[in-house]
C-alpha cells in the first residue's frame, strides 16, 4: 500500500483485511474504508482518523474485497487499462485491455544499468546477467539501482510477474561513460533471442549526439527504449537520450 502525494489523484486500494489492524499497521495515515458495494466516489461508511497525519500526505482509501483479489499497486493497475483507469486490479489475462492470457507472448525487458542482483527470491529465476561491459568480472549489482528498476519489472511485489529480465551492467554505482552505455545499446541490439526486446535504461545526460544514434538504431530494429527524463526537472527535450523521438 502506497501513500500518495498531494499532486496526484487519490487511489482507492483493495484491502482483504479489518480496518483496525490496517490502522495499527499505519498509524501516521488517514484511513478510510468503503463498503464493497459503494462506488469510488461514495461517502466513506467509517473513517478511522489517525491521531497524527504527515504533512504532505493524501487520505488513503481502502476498500474491502474478497479473498479472491490481491491489492495490486497503481502502475500495475495501469498495465491491465486500455484507457489507463484504474479499479484498483491487476490482471494478467487483460493486459492493455486485451482478455486472454499473454505468458507465452511477453517480452524480454533489458535492463542497462548498474547490474541486477538476479539470486533474489522475488524475481523467480526470471533475471540473469547477460553482460558486464565495463569487464569488472561483476554479474550482480553492486549498487542497487539496477535491481530496484529489475524489481518494478517482473518481482513477485512489484512488477508484472510475466517477463524475463536480462541485466547489462553499464554502470559502476552513479558512474559511467558513454561509451560503455552505447556498447551495452549495441549489445542488446545484437543479442539473438526469440521474444521482443524493451530496454529499459534509467539514464541520462546532456545533449550526446552519439548516445541519440545509438538508440536510434534500437528503435528502427523494433526495439522499444523506455528511458527517464532527466530526473533534474528540467525539459526532457535538453538529455539525451530522453530527447529521442520514439522513446518512451
Amino acid at each position: 500500500i502506497l501513500s500518495v502525494s498531494p499532486d496526484l489523484p487519490v487511489k482507492i486500494y483493495d484491502y482483504a483485511g479489518s480496518p483496525d489492524s490496517l490502522t495499527a499497521r499505519y498509524p501516521d495515515v488517514p484511513v478510510r474504508v468503503h463498503s464493497a458495494d459503494d462506488g469510488d466516489q461514495a461517502p466513506p461508511k467509517r473513517a478511522v482518523q489517525s491521531s497524527r497525519h504527515l504533512p504532505g500526505m493524501s487520505p488513503l482509501y481502502v476498500r474491502p474485497i474478497s479473498s479472491s483479489t490481491t491489492p495490486v499497486y497503481w502502475h500495475l493497475d495501469l498495465l491491465d487499462s486500455v484507457d489507463f483507469s484504474l479499479d484498483g486490479r491487476y490482471s494478467t489475462t487483460t493486459l492493455g485491455g486485451v482478455t486472454g492470457s499473454i505468458g507465452g507472448s511477453a517480452p524480454d525487458v533489458w535492463v542497462i544499468d548498474t547490474g541486477v542482483k538476479t539470486t533474489l527470491a522475488d524475481f523467480g529465476g526470471r533475471v540473469s546477467f547477460y553482460a558486464d561491459i565495463l569487464n569488472q568480472g561483476v554479474t550482480t549489482d553492486l549498487d542497487g539501482h539496477g535491481t530496484k528498476v529489475a524489481s518494478l519489472i517482473t518481482s513477485s511485489t512489484f512488477g508484472d510477474t510475466l517477463s524475463n529480465v536480462y541485466s547489462v551492467r553499464v554502470l559502476a554505482g552513479s558512474i559511467g561513460s558513454t561509451i560503455d552505455v552505447i556498447e551495452g545499446l549495441y549489445t542488446v541490439k545484437n543479442a539473438v533471442t526469440h521474444r521482443r526486446k524493451i530496454v529499459s535504461m534509467s539514464i541520462g545526460s546532456g545533449p550526446n549526439s552519439a548516445l541519440d544514434v545509438a538508440v536510434e538504431k534500437l528503435l528502427a530494429a523494433g526495439i522499444a527504449v523506455v528511458v527517464s527524463a532527466g530526473n533534474d526537472g528540467g525539459n526532457a527535450c535538453n538529455y539525451s537520450p530522453a530527447r529521442v523521438p520514439g522513446v518512451i
